[in-house]
């Protein structure tokens, strides 16, 4: 019976204090043979306490990465695992997650496998809000970051919150864009789809996140998604965009119908219909969610954050086409 395959676990941080001692003990407490995975931390230049934590724990710490895309590459150019998986800071993993990630990349024709990435329990209203938003419809239109299907299938994307490749596939399309700030994950994805090669899902795979902790933090990352999704999709053509194109419409017409409805008196009640039925659809849907995890309390608070991330996404959609635009503007003169 052959070996089971060295395992090397990168995990980026910065100042992840208050969730780096989970996440590495749920690492280090897998069932997989511990003389079979190493864990390997870069760290962006932390001020909290995270390399400390991570020390005890039993992690290798190398610095760097400017991007979180540089900062996985030079995880795995620091590890010697033949299979390499990928996990966050503030993510806590199964205790068989190794095991999954090992069973299924025997397939030869599985270049990588990703699972499910479940939020963690929170206690405060906004971070519970933001999760229940994200895992339902309304709040990301049924895209691969918040999927939760019960059966193994092929798929264009797997989240680096809970993700393995084999290294071989790692070196074969040169890692992960340092140049993006945000998807390059998708940018990495698209590039082992176009070689042909298959990732896969397994619903075994669980990994649970800590959602934003914030109103501004939950912004920053849904105009980081809406921007970095629109200029990868451009690049390679190889994912479902549609509900980026969707919030890029609905923040183009949240700008024009403010001037329309000051100066334009026959527009009005057009523009009345049309945002009582959008304030409408928000509202039941987010009456739904409430209901349906038993916390009405969070209405308000739901469709306030879908009202914002449906507006933020469309706001980065909207500079990641104007940034497609410029750089072909740019090539052109050149």
């Amino acid at each position: 019976m052959k070996q089971k395959p060295l395992v090397s676990v990168v995990v980026p941080s910065l100042n992840s204090g208050y969730s780096i001692d989970k996440c590495l003990a749920s690492i280090f407490s897998s069932k997989y043979p511990s003389d079979l995975f190493e864990v390997i931390l870069v760290d962006g230049g932390s001020t909290d306490g995270t390399i400390e934590i991570a020390r005890q724990r039993g992690a290798k710490i190398v610095q760097g990465g400017r991007t979180p895309g540089e900062a996985r590459n030079i995880g795995v150019h620091a590890s010697s695992g033949e299979i390499i998986a990928f996990t966050d800071s503030d993510c806590i993993v199964g205790e068989d997650w190794l095991d999954i990630i090992s069973d299924d990349l025997r397939s030869p024709e599985i270049a990588g496998v990703g699972g499910p990435v479940l939020s963690f329990p929170e206690r405060s209203t906004i971070s519970s809000c933001i999760a229940l938003l994200l895992e339902s419809f309304l709040g990301s239109a049924g895209m691969r970051n918040t999927m939760k299907s019960e059966k193994k299938q092929l798929v264009f994307h797997n989240p680096p919150a809970n993700s393995a490749i084999k290294r071989v596939f790692f070196d074969i399309v040169g890692g992960f864009d340092p140049s993006l700030k945000v998807s390059e994950d998708i940018d990495f994805d698209a590039r082992i789809i176009r070689k042909g090669y298959s990732l896969l899902y397994d619903p075994r795979m669980t990994v649970w996140h800590l959602r934003r902790r914030s109103m501004r933090s939950f912004v920053q990352q849904m105009f980081g998604y809406g921007q970095g999704r629109l200029i990868v999709f451009f690049r390679h053509h190889t994912m479902p965009i549609w509900p980026y194109f969707c919030a890029l419409f609905f923040a183009g017409g949240v700008l024009v119908s403010v001037p329309l409805f000051l100066f334009v008196p026959y527009a009005r009640l057009l523009l009345e219909f049309g945002w009582t039925l959008y304030i409408s659809v928000v509202g039941l849907s987010s009456f739904h969610i409430a209901l349906k995890n038993r916390r009405l309390k969070y209405f308000p608070m739901l469709v306030t954050l879908a009202v914002v991330e449906h507006f933020v996404l469309g706001a980065g959609s909207l500079m990641g086409v104007l940034r497609v635009i410029r750089e072909e503007l740019r090539q052109d003169r050149t």
